[in-house]
C-alpha cells in the first residue's frame, strides 16, 4: 500500500498515515487440540497443542505442538491435525482371542476372550 507525504511551506510534513498490521481475524479451531484465542495479526505466530492420547503424527506423544503463522496477506499458514497416537496390535497371552487383529489406536477398544477352560480368576 502507497500513500503520499507533502512537505508544505511551514515545513510540516501532511497527509501522514499509520500503517497497521493487517489482521487475520480469529484462530480457527482444529479436533482434539487446544485452539489459541483472539485476534491476530500479521506477525503473529500461534501455538496449537494437542489433547491427552493426540499427536501430530499419531505416533510420537512427544509430537502434541504445532505452530501457525498469520502471514501478511491476512492468513493463515497451513493447519496441521492431531490424530489419536497408535497403540499397535493387541498382544495377548496364551488361551487368549481378540475381536480384531489390526492397529488400534487411542479411544479403540477390541473385546478379548479367554479360552475355553480359562477365566480371569481362575474361577470356573
Amino acid at each position: 500500500v502507497t500513500f503520499t507525504v507533502t512537505c508544505h511551506a511551514d515545513r510540516a510534513l501532511r497527509e501522514l498515515k499509520l500503517c497497521q498490521r493487517v489482521t487475520c481475524g480469529n484462530a480457527m479451531t482444529v479436533n482434539h487440540a487446544v485452539s489459541p484465542s483472539g485476534e491476530f495479526f500479521f506477525g503473529d505466530q500461534l501455538v496449537y497443542t494437542c489433547m491427552n492420547g493426540y499427536s501430530t503424527d499419531g505416533i510420537d506423544l512427544m509430537a502434541n505442538e504445532f505452530r501457525v503463522d498469520c502471514k501478511a496477506d491476512g492468513t493463515f499458514s497451513a493447519l496441521e491435525s492431531c490424530r489419536p497416537v497408535k497403540c499397535g496390535v493387541p498382544s495377548l497371552g496364551l488361551h487368549q482371542t481378540v475381536s480384531a487383529t489390526s492397529d488400534m489406536h487411542f479411544g479403540d477398544s477390541r473385546t478379548a476372550t479367554c479360552a475355553a477352560g480359562y477365566t480371569l480368576s481362575g474361577m470356573p
